[in-house]
């Protein structure tokens, strides 16, 4: 049906079945990524789900949390790949956009999908569950050591986080966000006490994860520049720049990272 998290995507964004306004509110959630017939894009769009995507396929109808959702795209992508998949957020709208992409969705497949959008925060979850995402959502969850001991709690002995985040090494990113919000790094957001872009590096969130009890499989960086149609050229460098010893050597080149961390058995 979908090839491709990338094609689902793209397929999400044209949202030629919904109403206007939540097509208003899909394009404004996408706003960065307005260009997506852009090969690029859609590249690191699919790389960035790479190990998500892989987990989802090797376990067993995994049980999967996405926190920090969103308009759902990631959450009904899972779910169209056999995951069951709670997912939560604060902001109303985006959940009843969300919600209606899955009865459209549902439609057009024919069939229910096994996924469910809750208003909720992190520390108000329950239950177990096999796999936890978190795509960009992290750095605005706070307080950050107790949300690392309520991620830890919910998840299922040998299960996996999985993270994708902004990379705190990258300095042009980092001047971005000062003159964006300077030093207020905390604020309330929805009742929310809430981190305000406060990115952080692969190995500070290691060892916030390590003290939860939660061992690091595996990290990744990945893209150096930003969206639009003048970059699309730089997709061959920032392949290359994908080698292993340029990572290690310099992680301030790229704007981006995964990170997959286990919970032992």
């Amino acid at each position: 049906m979908f090839p491709s998290a990338s094609d689902f995507l793209h397929y999400s964004i044209a949202c030629a079945t919904l109403p206007d306004g939540e097509c208003e509110t899909v394009r404004g959630y996408y706003r960065n990524w307005a260009d997506f017939e852009s090969p690029r894009l859609r590249f690191w769009y699919d790389f960035q789900l790479l190990e998500i995507n892989r987990l989802v396929q090797t376990l067993d109808a995994p049980r999967l949390l996405d926190a920090g959702c969103g308009i759902g795209t990631e959450s009904l992508w899972f779910a169209l790949n056999g995951a069951s998949v709670t997912a939560i957020d604060i902001d109303n709208r985006f959940l009843s956009v969300a919600a209606s992409r899955l009865l459209d969705l549902e439609r057009f497949c024919g069939g229910s999908l096994s996924c469910t959008f809750e208003r909720r925060s992190i520390s108000q979850m329950e239950g177990e569950f096999d796999l936890i995402w978190l795509e960009h959502s992290f750095h605005h969850m706070e307080p950050r050591n107790e949300v690392v001991r309520k991620l830890e709690s919910l998840l299922a002995p040998g299960g996996y986080l999985v993270f994708c985040e902004t990379n705190a090494w990258n300095p042009l990113l980092q001047w971005q966000f000062f003159l964006l919000r300077g030093l207020r790094t905390i604020i309330e957001h929805k009742g929310e006490t809430w981190g305000n872009e406060r990115v952080l590096t692969p190995g500070n969130l290691s060892r916030l994860l390590e003290r939860a009890g939660l061992q690091t499989v595996s990290t990744q960086y990945y893209r150096v520049f930003p969206a639009g149609p003048r970059f699309e050229w730089t997709l061959g460098l920032e392949k290359a720049a994908e080698r292993p010893a340029v990572q290690r050597m310099l992680p301030s080149l790229f704007t981006h990272y995964s990170l997959v961390a286990q919970k032992p058995l």
